[in-house]
């Protein structure tokens, strides 16, 4: 396949005398250097990593802390207005027992006068009935007024925004990972082709194949 070939010998001869061999020692440092500083800096970029990632956890064991005690006030404070609830609702509740208790207290009492006045006094007997009759009336109205109430209840309806609004996320927060490749400082920096055109460079008096490959123009000009 090669057009042409030559000993490796007659090739070499001289080469130790060479710019290219002289410096090939002190390339071979510089770039072992330059290698050494790039594990360097992962390594410390791992560390940096590895401390923003334990700062994340921190981040989130104070936000799950926040979120508890967020849900501890609310909770204290629901469980206070539901006391306050059973205590308004038992005070109307033993409102209407003391009236039922008064009324059937004062009617006992009255239906006693009227035993122990007997037959014989009926003028006592006919004001006692009077009395009687007006306590009844009470209790009817009062009965009336209780059996129309709504029977007493109590129900708790939680704020459901919250936990669906939770049950939709995957994560309690975005995590933001920066850095990645950028481009080489220094002797080996890389540079980015912006575009490229192809030119037919051959003329008509070439008897060989052209062999120039390409001309760069860098960002300097």
């Amino acid at each position: 396949m090669c057009s042409a070939a030559k000993h490796v010998p007659e090739v070499a001869k001289g080469f130790h005398d060479t710019r290219e061999y002289k410096e090939l020692p002190a390339r071979v440092c510089e770039i072992k250097k330059h290698l050494q500083n790039a594990r360097k800096s992962l390594e410390d970029n791992k560390k940096a990593v590895d401390k923003s990632g334990d700062d994340c956890l921190q981040q989130l064991k104070s936000l799950r802390d926040k979120l508890n005690t967020i849900i501890d006030r609310l909770e204290k404070q629901t469980v206070t207005e539901i006391e306050k609830g059973k205590s308004s609702v038992g005070v109307k509740i033993q409102t209407d027992v003391d009236k039922i208790d008064d009324v059937t207290e004062r009617l006992q009492k009255l239906s006693d006068d009227l035993n122990a006045a007997g037959e014989n006094n009926e003028a006592t007997s006919y004001i006692g009935c009077i009395t009687v009759d007006d306590v009844i009336w009470k209790a009817k109205v009062l009965l009336q007024e209780i059996n129309n109430n709504d029977d007493y209840e109590m129900s708790f309806q939680p704020f459901t925004g919250i936990t669906e609004y939770l049950s939709s996320r995957d994560v309690l927060g975005e995590v933001i990972c920066e850095g990645g490749e950028k481009p080489l400082q220094g002797p080996y920096r890389l540079f980015k082709v912006v575009k490229h055109v192809l030119n037919n460079v051959k003329v008509v008096d070439d008897e060989d194949i052209c062999n120039i490959h390409a001309i760069c123009r860098l960002a300097s000009g």
